[in-house]
This record gives C-alpha cells, structure tokens and sequence, in this order.
C-alpha cells in the first residue's frame, strides 16, 4: 500500500497540495477530505513520515465516513509500525474490525500478529492467534486457504518463539490444539510436520521428541506420522547417536509393513536417498581418520546405514 505508483503520488503533487491550507481558508469549501487524504499519501511517498503520520490521524478524526478510511487507517499503522510506534499502531488496530468474511479483517489481523511480534509481545502475538482461530473456526468451509495458511504459521511461530522466552501457558500441547481446531483436515497434517522440522532445525532435541510423543498418542492414523518419526530419526542419525535412531527407524518400518501405496514407496525411496547420502558422507570422514577409536566408531554407523537398506 506504499508504493508512488499506487496512488499517483510524486512530489510535484505534494507541492500542488500545499494549498490545503490555503483551500481551507475559502468561504465555499471544496473537497477537503479527498485533499486531506491525498496529501497524507504524498507525504509518505516522499519519506514524511511523521508528517504523513498526523495528517491521517487527522483525516480519520474529521472525515470519519469517506470511502478512503480502511486505506487511510492501514497506511497510518504501516507507518508507525515503521517508526517502532508499536503501541500507537496496535491502538488503532484494535479499534476497529470488518466482518469475519471480509479479506481485509485477515489482512487487519495480520497486521495486529505482526506488531504484537514486533514490539516483543509473546502473550499478546499469541492472543492473535487465537483471534484469527475463532474466526476460522466461524467461517467453517468458507475460510480462504490463504487465511488458513497465515494463521498456521503464525500460531507456529508465536508459540515456538513464547515457549523460547518461557512465557507462561506456552506449551507444545497448546500449539497442537491451536492448530487442530484452526483445522483439522490435510493441512492439519503438513502442519504437524512443520513443527517437528522446526524444532529439528533450533536443535530442541527434547522438544521433539515430546512432539513425537505427542503426535503418536494423538494422530498415529495420519500418513504424516510416518513424516514426523523420520524427522526425528534423521537428526538422531545425523547426530550420531545410533541406538536411539535404530529404535526409531524400526518404529518407521513397522508403521510401513504390507503398505504398498503409492506414498509409501516415495517415502521409503526418500528414505533411501539420506541414507545413501549418510554413507558417502561417513565414507569420505573414514578416509580422513587416523584415530582408531574415531575410525571404529565411523565403521559402526556405516554398518548400521547398510543395515537399513
């Protein structure tokens, strides 16, 4: 919503708007509104923030009914949320809303996530996400896929960041349920998948393993179980530690026995892929070693890679 060629805007413009003032000054008032909203536009694209900033306050206190007031007010919260004004910016979110429906009420919430985010608010992002929650949860099959989207990877990254900071009630278990009452469905699914790579990628060995944990009790029957084992599996192997990746892979082999459809066998052929990509790996640091202890150890896990196949 900021660009000059959006509006028509340049500087010549805003030279020519200088006459607001003027204008108002004359008996017959033209459309003082209309100027009023242009001239907060130009003054943005031009770097004026602060300005910019207190003519739309202006425009939204005494024009309050015009067609421009969902753009005047979205382009005064971008800017403060420019200026690190979090507060002021979260205000004016939170005073007003559009029907559930409407894009711009996922486009409003969007908004509010991010400048909770921004300002350092883990509770309050959080919040959010149960907001954007209930309104999905109202829409029912009529949710856009885009809102949908948005709202799982807010919730994702509003909790894993809340439970980073140990902010209170921030637990695996709540991001789960936030998640599977946003959706319960194939997206669920991925999902579930997504934290688990998530939390493999900050190194949190022990959160997921509980994800595991969790996702085992609860959505074993999901095709996306087998994806979140594998997570597991694969950083417990990439890490070494081979006992704890043999009882996971046979958990994996167990869950794929007499399945011969079409996912497993692409499953079982990614499978494949790391492992042979493991053994190269392992193979090359063989050649490298000259500590017999070191070169034992190499030799173990390339049997236990040779073993999986």
């Amino acid at each position: 919503m900021g660009s000059n060629s959006e509006f028509g805007v340049s500087k010549m413009m805003l030279r020519s708007l200088d006459v607001l003032s003027e204008v108002e000054k004359l008996p017959k008032k033209r459309d003082l509104g209309r100027i009023r909203f242009l001239r907060g536009v130009a003054l943005r694209d031009v770097g004026r923030k602060e300005e910019s900033a207190q003519e739309f306050v202006r425009f939204l206190k005494e024009y309050p009914k015009r067609d421009e007031i969902p753009q005047a007010r979205f382009a005064l919260i971008n800017i403060q949320r420019e200026l690190k004004n979090y507060p002021s910016a979260i205000a004016v979110l939170n005073s007003f809303r559009f029907a559930d429906s409407a894009p711009l009420e996922g486009y409003r919430l969007d908004l509010l996530y991010m400048a909770y985010n921004e300002s350092g608010d883990a509770v309050n992002t959080i919040r959010v996400v149960e907001m954007e929650s209930a309104r999905l949860r109202r829409l029912g099959a009529t949710a856009r896929v885009s809102d949908l989207d948005r709202a799982f990877e807010h919730a994702v990254r509003a909790y894993i960041r809340a439970i980073e900071l140990k902010a209170p009630g921030a637990t695996l278990e709540k991001l789960y349920t936030a998640l599977k009452e946003m959706n319960n469905g194939p997206a669920f699914g991925k999902i579930l998948v997504q934290v688990a790579q998530t939390l493999r990628v900050k190194e949190w060995r022990e959160q997921l393993i509980y994800w595991k944990n969790l996702i085992q009790t609860y959505e074993k029957g999901r095709a996306e179980w087998r994806e979140v084992l594998w997570v597991l599996a694969e950083y417990e192997l990439i890490n070494n530690r081979t006992e704890e990746f043999k009882r996971i892979f046979a958990q994996i082999q167990d869950s794929i026995k007499e399945q011969m459809g079409k996912d497993v066998q692409e499953f079982k052929r990614r499978i494949e892929v790391v492992m042979l990509e493991r053994s190269i790996f392992l193979t090359a640091r063989l050649k490298e070693m000259s500590d017999p202890a070191s070169i034992a150890a190499i030799r173990r896990d390339l049997t236990l890679v040779y073993e999986s196949f």
